[in-house]
This record gives structure tokens, C-alpha cells and sequence, in this order.
């Protein structure tokens, strides 16, 4: 059983705990000069705590957008003014066949 360890005050929990022996020790507290009042962080933590979930909801949004814009109809009336090819429509899947090194489409 590791017997290594010594009793330290924990003056945030206000009692004495176990700690390792070879732990380096929390060291000198600087003073700050006055302690801060928790109630004045208060409101700063409930609009902190009510803007969380607005901005998440914004990032989904914002993350949806490009999905929607990608669901629009298939483009329509396509002829093929250069070139050799040809251009069907299936549904939601358009297929477009490119016989020649370069083809030029016109869209109505």
C-alpha cells in the first residue's frame, strides 16, 4: 500500500485533505486586496447563459442554409451550343454527356 502522501489544509474546501508527498505545493497567494461579490457576476452569467443557446441555434441555421439552397429544383431548358453531348433528366438526378473535349451549354 503506497504510504507516500501527507495531510494539507485545503483552504477552499476549508478542511485538510490527503495529497502526494512528491506533489509540488500550491506555493505563496498573491492578494488581490478585496475579494469580488458573486451576486455582481450574477447577471453576466444568466445573459451569458441565455446567449449560449441563441448562438448555438444561429450556427445551425446558418449551417442549414447551403443544404437548402442545394435541394432547389434541377436547372431547366439546357441546349447544347458548342460541342457534342447531350444533357436528360431523371427525377432529381440530372446526367449530362460530354462527347467532345469542350461543349458549351445555354440554360433558359
Amino acid at each position: 500500500m503506497n504510504r507516500i502522501y501527507k495531510l494539507k489544509f485545503d483552504k477552499r474546501r476549508n478542511e485538510m485533505v490527503i495529497v502526494s508527498e512528491i506533489t509540488a505545493g500550491a506555493g505563496k497567494e498573491k492578494s488581490t486586496g478585496h475579494i469580488a461579490d458573486l451576486t455582481a457576476l450574477s447577471p453576466f452569467r444568466k445573459l451569458l447563459g441565455t446567449l449560449t443557446p441563441v448562438a448555438l441555434l444561429t450556427g445551425l441555421i446558418a449551417g442549414l442554409l447551403p443544404a437548402m439552397v442545394l435541394a432547389a429544383d434541377l436547372p431547366a431548358g439546357g441546349q447544347i451550343v458548342g460541342g457534342q453531348g447531350s444533357i436528360s433528366t431523371s427525377g432529381n438526378q440530372m446526367t449530362i454527356h460530354q462527347q467532345t473535349q469542350n461543349m458549351a451549354t445555354n440554360w433558359h
